[in-house]
């Protein structure tokens, strides 16, 4: 007794940890790159799995779990056969769908994961304005972008909302957890989020209405009343009231015809439509996207203008982005198991019990949220979105099946576990020096801005551990390139092409490491290689200027000038010895001795 006891409070314990440790979000604590998110999510997720090898349970194999496990078995299988290296968030991203099998092995208590919810959210929340009010335009909470701060927040708040009816007593905790939540939202400036919001909340409000669960009684108006009022009077603080008005210019610049938020949605998904085609029935294998985009948005440059060039891995799409990366089976196998699952919901509709039909409605309208947001950005591709989003479906899928009586056939527990646990461990693992070789050049990047040879040291530890990382070599270029090792750091630059040929950053990085020796024949080569893939590069063509300039090709000098002054004329006015070399996320300044 005493250790079914330990057993059940140790489960529970590492199914909160496996939550939170894809949350949190301190820049202190987690790299850019979510190294230590997904360290700690695989890390509790093996953990829990391997508890469970000593229960015994049949799991009843209904049309559910068989989509699911098929959309499961599939992307591991377009995994191992990628031939594009992954970075390890991306990876354990991937992995996230084994989260829908907790709930199937630990009885969650209802009330106290709403609980767990209302907490989480009222903190995040609350860290949300006070960064706000720190000079954050649009804060992030723990999240490290507003955007996931605000998909994580319409998510939950379907939750927040029922919580009125499991705890009664305590509605003005909920309102408060409502109106912080609005605040954040609109703080946040995200507007793929709140049209999710709308979609999923009339939904909610729909079905409860419907079925007589919302009631405008004197508690609900009371309510109503506070949460308006308090957002009347804390809207006229001048920051709030300017977070308003950058909403509504965001919201407007939708319809423009020049919206950079719609260009740039149009061009990854003519990207992905394009690239796609390469292998339309299984995709181009996980990741792919991030190795093709520069190549095909640069034929899209070239034909229309009116683009802007843009470095991402995403398509801002989650169907499109499954469908170049998994192709049609993968895309209607994912489909399947979600119809599968609202259609479960459909057919246990009326067997439900009050309180369990007032979860898994909550579930249902959570998901929708999600499905919603999906055609906007990648929920399915990001913590900690990916990983709510099939704990979740778990538990509406948890409840749903208990008023369903027919399955396919009963299988033991043991072989499910062994599978997530193998898995794990192959997709995991197969690099296990990935995670060590990440840390390595987290910290050698991080001790300092100057590239201190000490720091040359991590970051040749983690091209040692993973010779695979396009940004193992790029930051070791950069260190080179700062302390004008130009030929090192040409070499390090080299191999990232190797890794990504269609980079026109790196091809820049290159030409302005021949142009700083004096080598004139080969910077121009890679500044055209650099302007073919991004026809509008400032930077490059006014360093091909220069280049004809020494050359003595003062007419060629003269018409890459007459573009540099229509794209970016401020060019002119920085001195001809600062030169930005950049490269996405990162960024540094490296002077050089030219004629």
């Amino acid at each position: 007794m005493v250790f079914n006891k330990f057993f059940s409070f140790f489960k529970s314990i590492l199914f909160f940890c496996i939550i939170l440790s894809v949350i949190f979000f301190e820049k202190n604590y987690y790299d850019s790159y979510q190294l230590a998110k997904s360290a700690g999510f695989l890390f509790f997720l093996f953990l829990f799995f391997i508890i469970l090898i000593f229960t015994n349970k049949k799991l009843n194999i209904t049309p559910v779990l068989i989509f699911y496990l098929l959309y499961i078995i599939y992307i591991l299988f377009r995994i191992l056969n990628s031939n594009f290296y992954m970075p390890s968030y991306f990876t354990a991203v991937l992995l996230a769908p084994f989260t829908f099998l907790i709930p199937l092995f630990l009885k969650i208590n209802l009330k106290k994961f709403l609980i767990f919810i209302n907490i989480l959210v009222f903190i995040s929340c609350l860290y949300g304005i006070l960064q706000f009010f720190s000079e954050k335009i649009r804060p992030y909470s723990f999240f490290g972008n507003p955007i996931f701060f605000a998909e994580f927040l319409i998510i939950l708040l379907p939750f927040i909302f029922i919580s009125f009816y499991f705890f009664k007593k305590n509605s003005l905790f909920f309102s408060f957890n409502i109106l912080f939540i609005f605040i954040n939202l609109i703080l946040s400036s995200s507007r793929g989020p709140l049209i999710s919001l709308f979609v999923s909340s009339m939904i909610l409000f729909f079905i409860l209405h419907k079925n007589n669960f919302i009631k405008s009684g004197q508690a609900f108006l009371f309510h109503s009343i506070f949460i308006f009022t308090f957002l009347f009077f804390i809207f006229l603080i001048p920051h709030f009231n300017n977070a308003i008005k950058y909403n509504i210019e965001r919201t407007t610049d939708l319809f423009s015809k020049n919206s950079s938020a719609i260009k740039t949605r149009i061009l990854t998904a003519k990207v992905a439509l394009v690239s796609v085609k390469k292998n339309l029935l299984y995709g181009n294998s996980p990741y792919s996207f991030r190795f093709y985009f520069p190549e095909y948005q640069a034929d899209i440059l070239k034909e229309k203008k009116g683009f802007d060039f843009i470095n991402t891995s995403y398509v801002h799409n989650d169907y499109l982005q499954l469908l170049n990366e998994t192709g049609i089976a993968g895309l209607l196998l994912f489909l399947s198991f979600i119809f599968s699952l609202f259609f479960s919901y459909d057919r246990a509709f009326s067997y439900m019990e009050e309180k369990d039909f007032i979860f898994a409605t909550a579930c249902i309208t959570s998901l929708i949220a999600f499905l919603t947001e999906g055609f906007f950005n990648f929920p399915l591709f990001i913590f900690p979105a990916a990983l709510l989003f099939y704990l979740i479906a778990s538990i509406l899928y948890s409840i749903t099946e208990k008023f369903l009586s027919f399955y396919i056939f009963k299988l033991k527990s043991i072989f499910i576990l062994l599978f997530a646990i193998l898995s794990i461990i192959t997709i995991s693992f197969l690099k296990p020096f990935d995670y060590i070789s990440n840390f390595y050049l987290n910290y050698g990047i991080n001790r300092t801005l100057k590239y201190l040879p000490q720091d040359r040291d991590y970051i040749s530890k983690a091209i040692k551990l993973n010779p695979h990382n396009f940004f193992n070599y790029f930051f070791m270029g950069n260190a080179f390139a700062s302390i004008r090792e130009y030929d090192d750091a040409i070499n390090y630059y080299e191999k990232c092409l190797k890794i990504y040929p269609y980079s026109s950053d790196i091809l820049f990085d290159i030409g302005v490491m021949f142009h700083a020796i004096q080598n004139y024949e080969k910077a121009e080569k890679y500044f055209k290689r650099a302007i073919d893939l991004y026809p509008d590069f400032a930077n490059a063509h006014f360093h091909l200027g220069k280049i004809y300039q020494s050359m003595g090709k003062q007419d060629l000098a003269n018409k890459e000038f007459e573009i540099v002054n229509r794209l970016s004329p401020y060019i002119f006015e920085e001195e001809l010895s600062k030169s930005v070399v950049f490269f996405g996320e990162a960024s540094f300044e490296m002077k050089y001795n030219s004629k």
